[in-house]
């Protein structure tokens, strides 16, 4: 037996061979490393002599350095048991962070003496053992393949690199064959180390909730990309049993795409982004200092839009025309070219009489990108992370959506 201070340090780097590795290890920064060995001569040796009865020899018995007046700290009395590893590792996988873990551990287990550095390291070592020896990316597609996910993915020819990455939880294929009615498409940003971007589409239930039916990252937001992810979105559906109304923001590159995949379906504007898009062009073709002519014809413009009638829609657009095209004729030739020309994509009195089911906005899909990145928590994770806090996500949302559902069907029984 010897204390964890006994010996020397000894370095463990291996030669290194492949120049690049060389040159890639140069400009990394030095890392503080320390050391707790500091020679200590300390040892003992205990034998078994018969079964019952031990042996012990002193080999030296001084010391050199002062007694400890905690054990906090030190890595042997920090070690944790085996029901404190199976909590650490539940815990990770549900994605509690390292300090809760520790926080958690010590409120059950008042003697424990760990520190943030131990569930570092029994998270380190359960993601390598969990790997199996296979690359994150093999990794993925296995879990993929396990959990019965929709899946397809699209690489470079000669690098092999990853350029789209497709995939669709069982339980949100499922759901949009049910309720295919209305598809939301949007994008967003800032979820892996790689930056692309990540294609979202959420569909809706008959009790108003919103469901994740497919991801896709991309490489870059063009019109081929956008046909590649819709081709395999489409696949999830049957073809009697199309989306009837897709909306969308006012992205050309988009739109084009879901022309083309999807020509059946009535295709709507997201009047949230047109009322910012409109209202920024307004602040900038009209001075600052017309305040009220601004605002009045902001509120013109919002009041226009929302007719439900068509009659009283026409007689107001001529009076917009009339009343601001004297005033600010290059604002009003922007409505006529930009916007007016898609009237009937968002305009109330013409979208009325479509089964959008309320949704003239991709707001649905912003709040599910929300809710995505509360689970992701950071921006610079791979493939592998992103799928897990995906599949985390879905087990929650899947539980509210089936619980919603049931509710309305008791509902329904009781009339």
């Amino acid at each position: 037996m010897a204390c964890e201070r006994f010996g020397v340090f000894k370095s463990v780097n291996r030669t290194i061979v492949c120049q690049n590795t060389v040159a890639r290890r140069q400009r990394r920064k030095p890392r503080k490393t320390g050391t707790k060995k500091c020679n200590f001569p300390f040892r003992l040796r205990i034998t078994c002599v018969d079964g019952k009865n031990w042996k012990l020899w002193v080999f030296q018995g001084q010391h050199n350095h002062s007694p400890y007046d905690t054990l906090i700290g030190h890595s042997f009395s920090g070690r944790l048991n085996p029901e404190e590893k199976d909590l650490c590792i539940s815990l990770s996988v549900n994605g509690v962070k390292p300090a809760l873990i520790l926080s958690t551990m010590k409120s059950r287990h008042s003697k424990n003496v760990s520190t943030a550095r131990t569930i570092y390291n029994v998270k380190s070592k359960f993601r390598i053992k969990a790997m199996e020896g296979r690359t994150k990316m093999q990794k993925l597609l296995q879990l993929l393949d396990v959990h019965h996910y929709v899946t397809s993915n699209k690489r470079e020819t000669n690098s092999g690199r990853v350029l789209e990455l497709f995939w669709s939880h069982p339980d949100g294929s499922k759901l949009a064959q049910c309720f295919p009615t209305v598809l939301l498409l949007d994008c967003t940003y800032k979820t892996n180390r790689w930056s692309m971007s990540l294609f979202h589409a959420v569909g809706v239930t008959p009790t108003s909730l919103s469901f994740t039916i497919a991801y896709c990252f991309m490489s870059a937001e063009k019109t081929e990309n956008y046909i590649w992810a819709l081709q395999q979105l489409r696949q999830l559906y049957s073809s009697s049993n199309l989306p009837s109304v897709i909306v969308t923001d006012d992205d050309q590159q988009l739109q084009n795409a879901v022309n083309l995949i999807f020509p059946e379906a009535t295709r709507l504007l997201c009047t949230y982004h047109i009322s910012c898009n409109v209202s920024s062009h307004f602040e900038k073709d009209i001075a600052s200092s017309i305040t009220e002519d601004l605002e009045d014809i902001k509120q013109d413009w919002e009041t226009l839009w929302r007719f439900a009638d068509h009659a009283l829609y026409e007689i107001n657009l001529a009076y917009f025309l009339k009343a601001w095209s004297m005033l600010y004729p290059t604002t009003v030739s922007y409505l006529r070219t930009q916007w007016l020309a898609r009237k009937e994509q968002f305009v109330y009195a013409l979208t009325n009489n479509i089964l959008h089911l309320g949704n003239t906005t991709t707001n649905r899909a912003e709040s599910e990108h929300a809710a995505l990145k509360n689970f992701l928590r950071c921006s610079t994770g791979d493939f592998l992370k992103c799928w897990q806090d995906m599949d985390n996500q879905w087990v929650t949302r899947v539980i509210n959506i089936r619980a919603s559902l049931e509710k309305q069907n008791r509902c329904c029984t009781r009339i």
